[in-house]
């Protein structure tokens, strides 16, 4: 009795991908076939290579990506060193600090990075690496410094007594053993300095086109949607040429580590690890002060005034509602997606469902906008002027994060508790209300956060498919940019801090709200 009532759990765990799978096909595989479709029908996708100026854009946009991921790797994997190693006192809270870049909105970056920089340097390459850079370590960190934490300490320990150097220790034993985790961080990381578009359009401008930003030019400024719909080929080519360079890495599997104490080293390493803690603090909220303290200024002297625009805070609640509804479709499908991955025992089904689930992270924001325009524009899926297209393209751009945040933490629940509670006579629903669905409460609002802060700040698919009068914060942001003027550009710089402040507050509530639960669950 209890193995065929504990079977019945599992027997339609597939089924619960099915509504995600519906929604994958009808509003991301099918735009992008219609994208694709429109490419192979002209010329126009072999002309990015005779093209002088394409060809040049394409260089640029695969250079710049890779000195970023470089430059990432460089400095994240020392952060990742500092905060994956050692325990002590501040480390979950710059720990989390360094997850602040990865959710604030890429044209927040930009306009914080522009604001940095000398007259001189306010655009070009320099400027757009760096802003990717202080963009995607939270990438390295969280990849590679889970990865670190299960290192045992003992290896490295054994060959010191040896007499091999730190260098040594760390090329002969911890770099094999990080090597996939490494890649794979890199490689995601790649994959968004190539797809940029929000950090690109404010720190490149036009003498430094990227791809994104030709894609939107020729969709929305020249109307040659066959041309830009090329661009989306090329582009879709690159990012698979980098997954399938990457994707077969293997890792040894590891146990979780116990952190050693910082203050039981030695007095040069703590002061080490001190400084660079502190720097790391520092190099992340830095950007977002001088941004702020930049809005409180005129030339009259600090003021509030350019916060106060009724525009600024109309579309701000706009983006508030447009979140809110992306996130609770994000949610259900990306959670649905997950369960099924874990509860599903079929290896296929699990390689199946991760495949498609990713899709949203290969289609760029701006492809998937154009596909948007291309597919739905004719009865009866006239839907281009619907409002709630927009976020429906913001859940799908979210989907991929939300599935990977539930996925882990669905597959850590032992299995023996739903036994046991079906042996005690809890019925398949009870069993999983009381201890899965306890488990994975934590999971469910940090993605549902997450979902909601990339809804906030998504600057690529909304500037293809925002009608006039329903303007989100981050379009009107791009709005601002784009006309002449100190007022305007203030008034850019309070908008892009208001988003800013918006996406810290909501992983601030939710991270103390889920330490909240845990302390009070273990008294």
């Amino acid at each position: 009795m209890n193995t065929s009532r504990r079977t019945h759990i599992f027997r339609f765990a597939p089924w619960l991908f099915l509504p995600c799978c519906i929604f994958l096909s009808m509003f991301v595989i099918w735009p992008t076939l219609v994208v694709l479709s429109r490419s192979f029908n002209r010329s126009s996708l072999f002309n990015v290579l005779s093209d002088s100026q394409l060809r040049q854009m394409l260089w640029f946009t695969t250079w710049q990506a890779l000195l970023s991921t470089l430059g990432t790797l460089a400095i994240g994997l020392p952060a990742a060193l500092v905060l994956s190693r050692y325990a002590f006192k501040s480390r979950q809270m710059i720990r989390a600090l360094t997850f602040v870049p990865f959710v604030l909105p890429t044209v927040v970056v930009g306009i914080a990075f522009a604001s940095l920089a000398p007259a001189q340097y306010q655009s070009g390459p320099l400027p757009l690496i760096l802003a990717h850079i202080y963009l995607n370590i939270a990438v390295v960190v969280r990849v590679v410094g889970s990865r670190w934490e299960k290192l045992p300490t003992a290896f490295n320990d054994n060959a010191a007594l040896l007499g091999a150097t730190p260098f040594t220790n760390f090329r002969t034993i911890t770099l094999p053993l990080l090597r996939s985790s490494i890649i794979g961080a890199g490689s995601i990381v790649f994959i968004f300095c190539f797809s940029t578009y929000g950090a690109a359009r404010v720190l490149a401008g036009p003498r430094f086109p990227t791809i994104e930003t030709e894609i939107y030019r020729y969709a929305f400024f020249l109307g040659n949607m066959p041309q830009a719909s090329a661009l989306v080929v090329w582009q879709l080519f690159v990012i698979l040429l980098v997954l399938a360079l990457t994707h077969r890495q293997k890792s040894i599997s590891l146990a979780q580590q116990n952190l050693m104490p910082l203050s039981s080293e030695r007095q040069t390493k703590r002061l080490f690890f001190s400084v660079a803690a502190t720097l790391i603090a520092v190099g992340t909220l830095l950007p977002i002060a001088i941004l702020f303290t930049d809005s409180l200024q005129s030339y009259e002297g600090f003021t509030f005034s350019y916060w106060a625009t009724s525009d600024m805070w109309t579309s701000f609640f706009t983006s508030l509602s447009i979140a809110l509804f992306a996130a609770v479709m994000a949610l259900l499908f990306g959670t649905g997606s997950a369960l099924a991955i874990a509860y599903s025992t079929r290896t296929r089904f699990h390689m199946f469902v991760q495949a498609l689930t990713s899709l949203p992270i290969v289609i760029s924001a701006v492809a998937l906008g154009l596909g948007y325009l291309l597919a739905f524009r004719s009865d009866p899926v006239n839907w281009r002027g619907s409002i709630w297209l927009l976020p429906v393209a913001h859940s799908a751009v979210a989907l991929p994060f939300v599935v990977r945040i539930i996925t882990p933490a669905a597959r850590e629940i032992q299995p023996e508790l739903r036994e046991n509670a079906l042996l005690l006579g809890a019925s398949p629903w009870e069993a999983w209300k009381s201890i899965d669905l306890r488990f994975l409460l934590r999971p469910l609002a940090i993605a549902a956060s997450f979902a909601f802060t990339i809804s906030l700040g998504e600057f690529g698919a909304s500037s293809l498919l925002t009608r006039h009068g329903h303007e989100t914060l981050a379009m009107r942001l791009g709005q601002l940019l784009s006309r002449p003027g100190e007022q305007l550009q203030k008034q850019a710089i309070a908008s892009a801090c208001l988003l800013a402040f918006s996406c810290i507050a909501i992983a601030l509530i939710v991270e103390y709200a889920v330490q909240f639960n845990r302390k009070k669950r273990t008294q």
